[in-house]
């Protein structure tokens, strides 16, 4: 049964049906596993597609980029900026397609701001992703980063799984997960009440804004580290 057809009569608005498709994962469901792939492969393709865009590029340009030092930054970013625009691009056309169905459908746009934010945050969490793979790609075997990266994710949703059902206590802890920040449903926000069933999973005081800040924090973070590494790297 498809999403569309799932949805209560009282609930089929455009909104639930993008968040539903992209921003919402049922904690309690993690167990089984397949919840989790069919969450994760659009991420999953993205990072196939985009994984290894800087060190392609790197191997296309390694000696014009090595033989001058000052063009290793303006190359870098300029090559993250495209990562951040593919990634962009990508969900956005994902977006319009769903919200474009849900009009056809006869559905209702409630909150046009929530299904922003909700790209926003997936986007930016997927950017912060495809940036760490493609930064340690620069440096070691790319299937290697590909396996340690990924895997890592995976096990933190499967740790977000047993804390959720086995130790509520200590779920402030998934707030420093970065995948939980994708999730808008799992933000304690007033716009997105209507979306939220009384079984609705969510952490109390977990804010969009805490979301952005984190997501900014580590993107500045990785950025200033790998410019500086790139600017004493040597051409191999």
């Amino acid at each position: 049964m498809d999403i569309i057809e799932s949805l209560p009569v009282m609930d089929r608005s455009v909104d639930l049906l993008v968040i539903n498709t992209f921003n919402n994962l049922d904690i309690f469901s993690i167990k089984f596993v397949f919840p989790i792939l069919i969450w994760l492969f659009p991420q999953l393709f993205l990072v196939y597609m985009l994984g290894s865009l800087l060190s392609n590029d790197l191997k296309n340009r390694a000696v014009y980029l090595f033989t001058r030092t000052n063009n290793r930054s303006s190359w870098f970013f300029s090559i993250t900026t495209s990562l951040f625009l593919n990634t962009l691009l990508y969900y956005f056309i994902q977006y319009l397609l769903i919200i474009l169905i849900g009009i056809v459908k006869n559905y209702e746009i409630k909150n046009l701001f929530v299904i922003f934010l909700s790209l926003i945050l997936l986007v930016l969490t997927n950017f912060l992703l495809l940036l760490i793979i493609n930064i340690f790609n620069l440096f070691f075997n790319m299937t290697f980063i590909y396996n340690i990266v990924l895997s890592v994710y995976i096990f933190l949703i499967l740790i977000t799984g047993i804390i959720g059902e086995y130790a509520p206590q200590y779920i402030r802890l998934i707030v420093s997960f970065p995948f939980s920040h994708a999730l808008i449903t799992w933000h304690d926000i007033s716009d997105i009440n209507y979306l939220q069933k009384d079984s609705s999973f969510y952490i109390s005081r977990f804010s969009i804004k805490d979301s952005l800040i984190y997501i900014f924090l580590l993107i500045t973070l990785s950025l200033f580290i790998t410019v500086k590494k790139i600017k004493k790297m040597d051409l191999i």
